[in-house]
């Protein structure tokens, strides 16, 4: 059974190299990886793990935000090229696991061939700022309930079977045009480290707002949420996501205690076994 995972990434320089290990060590085979545009440590994590073998990198110049067109053709590739039986499209700052425990590949490998598709569901965590520390040794709190900005609920993501007709949606939320068959549900969870500082993720929605506006083929319906936070930013210089999801670690034990946080300690854990190698 062959695992291919694709990411399009710009400027996660401080979350890539622990995306990577994390899902190579979790059954992964090989990660085709598309840069765009990104100025800060991105390119230089890629082409150290493409060195290794285990990464394909690819390069996008354009700044109008093509997330479908360019995911499809990562997906498109992993079957063709590297004969992949399941792709997950990923984004650097989601870490997928199974909800049943073991690999990626046993928790896919195991599914009967007339599942076409496998479910996965956002946990989002909460961000403590400590620019001492890595995101995975002070994020160690996930919302109970995950939603998206402005409290909408967050629709689920698709590891799918390899198919070179494969079609990605903007945002990967559904395939089109592969294998026919049914959807296994709540197979995996995502845990999302979206927000990991304050600077970084309002630099992530500007700059991803202006890209959306440069595109003129994209309907207003594909990035809702990223626009809709964009008009937000330009309007009053901060966002309600990012006040309602930062914390001080007092404040993350109290809303544990109240139920809607829970602490969650699996990333951090494989992540210093890991990077302690």
């Amino acid at each position: 059974m062959t695992l291919v995972m694709t990411i399009l990434a710009r400027d996660e320089g401080d979350i890539l190299r622990e995306n990577l290990l994390f899902h190579l060590d979790a059954g992964v085979d090989h990660v085709i990886v598309t840069d765009n545009l990104s100025v800060d440590e991105t390119p230089d994590i890629i082409d150290e793990f493409a060195r290794q073998g285990v990464v394909t990198p690819l390069r996008e110049t354009g700044d109008d935000f093509r997330q479908g067109e360019w995911v499809t053709r990562m997906a498109r590739m992993a079957a063709a090229r590297f004969r992949a039986d399941w792709v997950i499209n990923s984004d650097a700052d989601e870490f997928w696991i199974p909800r049943a425990g073991g690999s990626l590949a046993q928790a896919l490998g195991a599914l009967p061939f007339w599942r076409s598709t496998a479910q996965g569901w956002h946990a989002d965590f909460v961000c403590i700022e400590d620019p001492a520390l890595p995101f995975h040794e002070r994020m160690l709190w996930r919302k109970r309930v995950t939603t998206i900005p402005h409290d909408i609920p967050a629709p689920p993501k698709y590891a799918h079977r390899g198919a070179r007709r494969i079609t990605v949606v903007d945002g990967a939320h559904a395939v089109h045009g592969g294998r026919p068959g049914r959807v296994a549900e709540n197979v995996l969870d995502i845990l999302h480290f979206t927000l990991r500082s304050r600077e970084r993720y309002m630099r992530k929605i500007r700059r991803g707002g202006e890209a959306f506006l440069r595109n003129p083929d994209l309907p207003e319906t594909v990035g809702f949420t990223w626009r809709r936070q964009y008009r937000e930013l330009l309007e009053t210089n901060s966002l309600r996501f990012v006040e309602e999801n930062l914390y001080d670690p007092a404040g993350a034990e109290a809303a544990a205690e109240a139920g809607t946080l829970v602490r969650d300690l699996r990333v951090r854990d494989r992540l210093r076994r890991l990077l302690a190698r």
